[in-house]
């Protein structure tokens, strides 16, 4: 039995279309079958994406997002229905954060460097005409917001004999980023710690003269033995009927081949998550704050409807009750400035109006400060006020570890991992010192301050930093120029002895960092603890 599915195909497995599924398990054979635990995030990644688009996605989902109030619930109030999701506002935290993050993440240019061979990937990566920094940007923005995303490397190799190794020069490895619900299955051999299975959705495109149709298709790396077999299945059903048949077939199949012929047995992908660089699915980092934004979007309606109904003064009269021209005139008095209102013995004219309701705005004002302790948590962990010791203080300054450091950090490491995999393509080392992927960012390498270095110091007295991570630390705040190696060289001329690459030297204190009799490494300190640049010298 074949999968039948509303509309759209198998797009609506990821759209919220009506699915109807045989029960006889048929359905977990099929190439676009998605593990468990992927439907389970899918909602929170259909959540997080209605809001990355903005407003009219959100809206366009109307009760899903928006409930009915109780007063509008028939269908008979569609227009006012309507109405009262046309006033609501969408603020749209969700995808400000993540362009914020990537802003902040890319402020300054990253820096990439690669074999003279791979050039040509720096203004095109992916064989589309995507620049790299381009990709690097995309997947920072992808991994932040869903939690994971996908790069893989791959070179479609023809058969042994039907093209020669000179023609391959002409041709280039690429590398694509593939989305969080895109990544629909996987297969972890734990015995040998290897990827043995991935398959990623994919969408083709057709072409009937000016009409473009898209058609969904899945890419399939799986090893044959040791050797790594690529396959694309395609959805070769017509799509014309409202109803029809999703049906996938193989209409390209081969394998991975090294320069010399030698067959891959790695499947070149690399994984990037918002945690860790493992195939378990990370929480999505901007997750809170899109429930926030959906939440927010709920009580702008209810506030806009309210005013809109009982905002605005309405005026009513006592003690006319007769019908006379006069009255029926009185009754129909037009309010404002210049206006003479005469009133017959026993008559009055008041305004009804409605007492501020803060009820909502208590509501909003609320979800307003969730919303800066969330960006709070995104950009720097040392800003929430939180009870803790001060060793508590100390790691959480050292370590660094808000979701926006730690993204940015694993998409560069996945990333630098897939170029890895793109040289071996061509017959490079992938462990070669000229490939280099860097994110010049101040928010990766995040000032210390006082608290911090003092830290620094403790742990390299008790041996748990080596010389080198200690002054690395010094070199990132900025407090020296030279590296570890030159230290060295530099402190035995001077005669500070030889520090080795451990403990600091015997009979000799290391020098304390804030000391009181050390006034300019004091104020260099307090300088780094804030916004300024160190002094000269």
């Amino acid at each position: 039995m074949s999968q039948v599915v509303f509309n759209q195909g198998v797009r609506g497995l990821f759209s919220g279309n009506t699915v109807k599924r045989p029960f006889d398990g048929s359905y977990n054979k099929k190439v676009n079958a998605i593990r468990p635990e992927l439907a389970d995030a899918m909602v929170r990644y259909q959540k997080i994406r209605d809001c990355l688009k903005g407003e009219e996605a959100v809206k366009n989902k109307n009760e899903t997002y928006l409930p009915r109030p109780s007063g509008i619930a028939s269908r008979s109030e569609d227009m006012r229905y309507q109405a009262y999701k046309d006033r609501a506002s969408f603020l749209g935290a969700t995808s400000l954060t993540q362009r914020t993050v990537v802003g902040k993440l890319t402020a300054k240019s990253p820096t990439v460097e690669l074999p003279a061979q791979m050039e040509a990937m720096l203004d095109n990566v992916n064989g589309e005409g995507l620049a790299f920094s381009q990709l690097l940007e995309h997947g920072l923005g992808e991994v932040f917001a869903m939690g994971r995303g996908l790069f893989i490397a791959d070179f479609e190799n023809l058969p042994l004999g039907e093209i020669s190794m000179a023609d391959t020069r002409l041709l280039s490895p690429t590398i694509r980023f593939y989305r969080a619900e895109d990544i629909v299955n996987w297969r972890i051999d734990k015995t040998r710690r290897r990827l043995t299975m991935v398959v990623v959705r994919e969408q083709e495109e057709e072409y009937d003269d000016f009409a473009v149709v898209f058609k969904e298709q899945y890419r399939v790396y799986v090893l044959d033995g040791e050797r790594v077999k690529v396959q694309l299945w395609r959805d070769i059903s017509s799509g014309d009927a409202y109803w029809y048949e999703a049906k996938f077939e193989v209409v390209a199949e081969y394998y991975l081949l090294l320069p010399g012929g030698a067959y891959w047995n790695e499947i070149p992908a690399a994984i990037a998550g918002s945690s860790n660089n493992d195939w378990q699915i990370d929480s999505p980092p901007l997750h809170a704050i899109a429930l926030l934004d959906l939440s927010l979007m709920r009580n702008s309606a209810d506030r806009e409807d309210a005013t809109f109904r009982l905002g605005q003064p309405t005026p009513y009269t006592v003690g006319v009750e007769g019908e006379t021209e006069d009255d029926m005139e009185l009754k129909n008095m037009r309010f404002g400035a210049g206006i003479f209102i005469p009133l017959p013995a026993g008559a009055g004219i008041g305004l009804l109006e409605a007492k501020p309701n803060t009820m909502i705005d208590a509501l909003e004002k609320d979800k307003m400060k969730r919303l800066e302790y969330q960006g709070a948590t995104i950009f720097s962990p040392n800003d929430i006020a939180v009870d803790q010791t001060a060793t508590g203080a100390v790691f959480q300054a050292l370590q660094a570890h808000a979701p926006l450091v730690t993204t940015g950090r694993n998409v560069v490491d996945a990333l630098r991992k897939a170029v890895g995999y793109a040289a071996m393509f061509l017959g490079i080392d992938p462990e070669t010192d000229e490939i280099e992927i860097k994110l010049n960012s101040d928010i990766i390498d995040q000032p210390l301050g006082v608290t911090g270095l003092q830290t620094v110091q403790q742990l390299y007295k008790e041996g748990l930093l080596t010389f080198d991570e200690a002054r690395e630390q010094l070199r990132i705040q900025q407090l020296t120029l030279h590296d570890a190696e030159e230290a060295k060289e530099l402190m035995a001329e001077e005669g500070l002895g030889d520090l080795g690459d451990g403990a600091p030297v015997a009979d000799q204190e290391p020098v304390d960092f804030t000391d009181d009799d050390a006034p300019e490494v004091e104020q260099v300190m307090e300088v780094n603890d804030g916004n300024q640049a160190p002094p000269n010298g």
